[in-house]
């Protein structure tokens, strides 16, 4: 989609074309195209080569209305955006606009904003455009106390306000955004680019906490001066951007920019330039080429991802006899073996690309750990880095996201100041599913194992890690490795209870909460007690059935009469 006010749009040239039919004379026009369309025309084509579909819209509204456009956008690979929509002398207000719509969906766009202004200035202006403000709201003391040394300072110069607004531009606040904290710092020492307003403030006589509130009032002064030019909606993820390559980079697109007034502008060679300098993790680029084969061969995916007739009558009957809560499971597990059989189909695929990716760069001038910190900005040398590298590599491979609608096989929860992971088969969880034996007696509570969790105290890594006893997850922010056992006592039992979930072990809530019972002694008899639970993270199926097993094999050991020196049960 090329969106610019000197394009001709199909609507236009057909006008123009009825109106010359009818022995008329055309109207007249004060886009380009109609004095040399050459170069528009070289353009288009070299887009039709790759092939790409090409689309038009001047940006004036002639072809619909600004939702319209935004319809079409999102449906677009690529956006060819005119920076000055309205005329050479445009500000790039609706270019702005346009870009932010772009940005609000949940496709990934590539942009180029292909402009004849100065490009450092439409660069600085879309990227303020595409932020929202970062600074809280002033407390009343703080506001107070900016107030009062401001109006001091000022009695000694009159030109204060001036000076630091004029200190205080979009530079030092691209700084400021890029990290905050280093930001300060610099502020603080007089380096750049924060020499002057440095200057300023001490001259002003600010020291440390004041220094402190004052820096905040001006970032704060900054943005509401300079909010009609920022994003009005909240933004949770700000982009990320460089000044030197001129690229922006969202969660939603990544924009380049170029120049009309460069001579011939190969578009796209821009493009390919900015994404290389961006230079996306090797990680991306294998999930981007699996969205792309997914794109490119979907319909034959999709028909062998189906399959044997027979296996899909067969699921189908059995999601149509199941009654609603159960569907919801079943349902669950027919979408998983769908997306398994669509992912085989086309992974060959990627597994190809990812070698050849693995190859150019396993040849290039950097290797090892110096190639993973280009990357990924990770020093694996660093033992810091690298425990945490581990420590994360740990989480990710064991735990993931609570899913499920009820209780289910493990599902790790937190109850009496714990950590605990439900380990009852998968069969003997689905609510309404078994109604025989114990389950027929138990009315609505589900009765499940469970064992609760031991925590890890220290900071190192366990040594015997690959002994199939830990856990690790994050939660808050704040990673915990747990062991399912005893952590100094390896041979030590598991502490595992029965316990019966409520309302059949269907949660109670959004966040996963729900209510079971728990034996305890109470005055020297058995007493049941209610313990409100909520599900905090979910191991991977493999480390579920694996903990599953072990619980099983404690179960069913045979006691020997053999004496050690471990004595733990």
């Amino acid at each position: 989609m090329i969106v610019d006010d000197d394009y001709p749009t199909y609507s236009e040239i057909l006008d123009i074309q009825s109106i010359v039919l009818k022995g008329e004379k055309p109207p007249q026009s004060t886009k380009a195209w109609m004095k040399g369309p050459t170069k528009i025309k070289k353009i288009v084509e070299g887009f039709r080569k790759l092939p790409l579909l090409v689309d038009i819209h001047d940006g004036r509204g002639n072809d619909g209305s600004e939702e319209q456009l935004a319809y079409h956008l999102h449906q677009s690979d690529l956006l060819v955006l005119d920076y000055q929509l309205n005329g050479a002398d445009g500000d790039g207000t609706r270019a702005i606009e346009i870009a932010r719509q772009v940005m609000a969906n949940d496709r990934f766009n590539l942009v180029v904003v292909h402009t004849s202004a100065k490009l450092e200035d439409a660069f600085r202006e879309m990227l303020l455009g595409l932020m929202s403000p970062c600074t809280e709201k002033l407390s009343e003391k703080e506001s107070d106390r900016s107030t009062h040394l401001i109006s001091k300072a000022e009695f000694d110069d009159d030109n204060l306000l001036v000076n630091i607004r004029a200190a205080f531009r979009v530079e030092q606040y691209f700084c400021l955004r890029k990290d905050a904290k280093k930001a300060f710092i610099a502020f603080r020492k007089g380096e750049q680019p924060f020499s002057i307003l440095s200057d300023i403030c001490e001259a002003a006589g600010w020291r440390e906490a004041d220094l402190k509130i004052i820096f905040r009032w001006i970032v704060k002064d900054f943005e509401q001066r300079s909010a009609g030019k920022m994003q009005p909606a909240k933004v949770q993820a700000q982009p990320q951007w460089s000044e030197d390559d001129l690229w922006i980079r969202s969660k939603e697109g990544f924009i380049a920019f170029t120049n009309k007034n460069d001579g011939e502008v190969d578009i796209l060679q821009v493009l390919f330039k900015s994404l290389i300098a961006w230079s996306p993790k090797p990680s991306r680029l294998f999930l981007t080429k699996l969205r792309s084969q997914l794109g490119e061969f979907g319909v034959a995916a999709e028909d062998a991802a189906l399959g044997n007739d027979y296996v899909l009558a067969r699921w189908y009957s059995e999601l149509l006899k199941g009654d609603l809560p159960a569907r919801r499971t079943l349902i669950g597990t027919a979408v998983a073996r769908h997306s398994e059989q669509l992912l085989d189909y086309v992974q060959e695929n990627v597994l190809e690309f990812a070698e050849r990716l693995i190859k150019a760069d396993s040849n290039g001038p950097l290797a090892g750990d110096e190639l993973v910190k280009q990357h990924f900005k990770v020093d694996l040398t660093d033992k810091r880095s690298s425990n945490k590298a581990d420590e994360d590599h740990n989480i990710f491979a064991c735990t993931k996201k609570a899913h499920g609608w009820h209780l289910q096989t493990g599902h790790i929860f937190r109850a009496e100041n714990a950590f605990w992971v439900c380990l009852s088969p998968s069969c003997d969880l689905v609510p309404g599913q078994r109604k025989t034996g114990m389950f027929k007696d138990m009315s609505d509570h589900m009765p499940f194992l469970a064992v609760r969790l031991k925590p890890w105290h220290k900071s190192e890594v366990p040594p015997d890690v690959h002994s199939n006893r830990y856990i690790f997850l994050e939660l808050d922010g704040k990673s915990h490795t747990l062991c399912i056992n005893e952590p100094d006592h390896p041979n030590s039992s598991p502490h595992w209870y029965p316990l019966h979930a409520s309302n059949l072990g269907r949660f109670e809530d959004e966040d996963k909460r729900f209510t079971f019972t728990k034996l305890h002694i109470d005055q020297g008899k058995i007493a049941a007690k209610e313990h409100q639970a909520a599900v905090v993270a979910q191991l991977r199926y493999e480390y579920a059935i694996n903990l599953a097993q072990m619980l099983g094999t404690n179960f069913t050991r045979v006691g020997l009469d053999f004496i050690g020196s471990d004595r733990v049960a």
